[in-house]
């Protein structure tokens, strides 16, 4: 499909052959987008590691001066290209070539319906419903020795990949000391690469000499080397799916650019709020501590109950068979047709989440895992594209999955009126 997606300033006519693009929405990342502009000047070299059709290559093309985008996966680098040529772009040079520790051949597998999730690993490989590809790897160090442009500022997206990279750039990161911007992914930290969080994160702070986690909103930047408050960072990661961006670099000045941001951010949301409430000033103070999940003492949003949540899931692309044990993505349009606004993040967040039931009308798996919404805070009267992480059963044979929303501590929407999504699934 083709679609027209303002990226920063510029609206861009892109392609891909997923759903990729029908889950993204009109307007690609506007968080990434601040925090990119925050980090990234006019005369920077930026490599985008792990490029997939080109959104972010693009965004780097109108802030920086040259840009690389090393997209591994032949048939969705072919995308990338088509993407790069149609938007006109002359300063991004593709690179059908992936980075990791070490120069070798290895393949990348991603659902058939999304690209997006392409990821290197040698310990889990699910087959039915994804598409595994021939790759080639080389290193940050051996790419850039002998290049006369090299990178000063590195976005590393690789699906739990990131610490191979940085391994792999281990001479060029204390010779030219870029700026890095990675994901944390606990889930694909854990599942694809059995590497656990802290683990992560101890490597990450042994390169880096300024390391901070971004939360989704970019309103709270949080230094990693203060171990009290790293401990709170990887609780809110793995169990609110807070703080997806770390920044790691060199000079100091970076945390001066990070808490700018910060500070935009909470101004551009204290500004929202007075224009979606009408409230008084004097109000502000209260209604931005909702926005932000904080309050002034420091203590946690404290998450309105939803007592009627009113409202709908839709699933368009439930999967008619997965692998036994098999992790998936469902793109999901949630509706909110009531009259309280569900807020996904608090002492009480609202969260997606899904059931296994037998075709008899027992449950195999009531409790599901839960995803975050991406949305923060669906209002009433509003719809919201989301995508819900799935664990399928280790048992085969043939289920009802129903997808589903939950606030934590309070009970299932559906049990007050909600509609799930559902559909029969093949476990094999």
């Amino acid at each position: 499909m083709e679609k027209n997606i303002k990226i920063g300033d510029k609206t861009y006519r892109v392609a891909s052959d997923d759903n990729y693009l029908a889950a993204m929405g009109d307007n690609f990342e506007p968080h990434m987008v601040r925090l990119f502009r925050a980090l990234i000047g006019r005369d920077e070299v930026v490599a985008d590691i792990g490029a997939n059709i080109g959104l972010t290559a693009l965004l780097f093309s109108s802030l920086a001066r040259k840009v690389y985008a090393f997209e591994p996966s032949p048939s969705t680098y072919e995308i990338l290209r088509g993407n790069l040529a149609r938007a006109g772009v002359s300063n991004v040079e593709a690179i059908n070539l992936g980075l990791g520790h070490q120069a070798e051949a290895l393949t990348i597998t991603f659902a058939g319906n999304n690209r997006s999730g392409g990821y290197v690993s040698d310990k889990i490989r699910p087959e039915i419903g994804h598409v595994t590809e021939e790759i080639r790897l080389d290193t940050i160090d051996h790419y850039f020795a002998a290049c006369e442009s090299v990178p000063s500022f590195l976005k590393i997206d690789v699906e739990g990949f990131e610490q191979n990279v940085i391994k792999g750039g281990s001479l060029f990161l204390q010779k030219n000391m870029p700026t890095v911007v990675l994901e944390m992914n606990h889930f694909c930290l854990d599942v694809l690469q059995r590497i656990t969080v802290p683990d992560f994160l101890d490597f990450m702070r042994s390169v880096f000499p300024c390391l901070y986690a971004i939360d989704t909103d970019n309103a709270t930047i949080v230094d990693l080397h203060d171990a009290e408050r790293a401990y709170f960072v990887m609780h809110e990661h793995v169990v609110r799916q807070r703080f997806p961006n770390l920044v790691g670099g060199y000079n100091p000045q970076i945390k001066t650019k990070l808490d700018a941001l910060a500070a935009s951010s909470t101004k551009a949301m204290n500004a929202l709020i007075s224009i979606e409430s009408g409230a008084p000033r004097r109000l502000l103070a209260r209604l931005l501590s909702k926005a932000t999940g904080k309050t002034g003492q420091g203590k946690p949003f404290q998450t309105p109950v939803v007592a009627r949540p009113n409202g709908a899931l839709r699933a368009d692309l439930i999967p008619a068979c997965v692998s036994a044990g098999e992790v998936f993505e469902i793109p999901l349009r949630l509706s909110n047709k009531g009259t309280e606004a569900w807020h996904g993040y608090g002492s009480q967040p609202v969260v997606l989440s899904y059931h296994w039931q037998n075709l008899d009308g027992g449950y195999l798996i009531y409790d599901g895992v839960r995803t975050g919404l991406q949305s923060k805070v669906v209002r009433p009267g509003k719809s919201v594209q989301e995508k819900v992480s799935v664990v399928a059963p280790s048992e085969k044979g043939n289920f009802n999955l129903i997808l589903t929303v939950v606030q934590e501590g309070v009970g299932w929407f559906e049990n007050k009126g909600f509609t799930c999504a559902n559909g029969t699934v093949a476990v094999v």
